[in-house]
C-alpha cells in the first residue's frame, strides 16, 4: 500500500445577511467559494459540541 499524500488548504467562514459563505484558499487546486445556510440553531450546535466533552468527563470521573 502506498503512503497517503495530503494536500493542505485553508477555509474561511463569513456570515452575511443570507447565511454564510465559505472560501477555500491556499489550495493547489485554486480557490473556491460557496454560500450555505447553517443547518443548526445555537442550542443544537452547543449540544453537538458538548456531547463528546461530557463523555470524556464521565470517563475521567469528573
Amino acid at each position: 500500500m502506498s503512503p497517503l499524500t495530503y494536500l493542505n488548504f485553508d477555509l474561511t467562514f463569513e456570515s452575511n445577511t443570507d447565511g454564510y459563505t465559505v472560501r477555500a484558499t491556499s489550495s493547489v487546486a485554486g480557490e473556491a467559494r460557496a454560500a450555505f445556510v447553517f443547518p443548526f440553531n445555537e442550542l443544537e450546535l452547543e449540544n453537538f459540541l458538548l456531547r463528546p466533552m461530557h463523555a470524556l468527563w464521565r470517563m475521567a470521573g469528573v
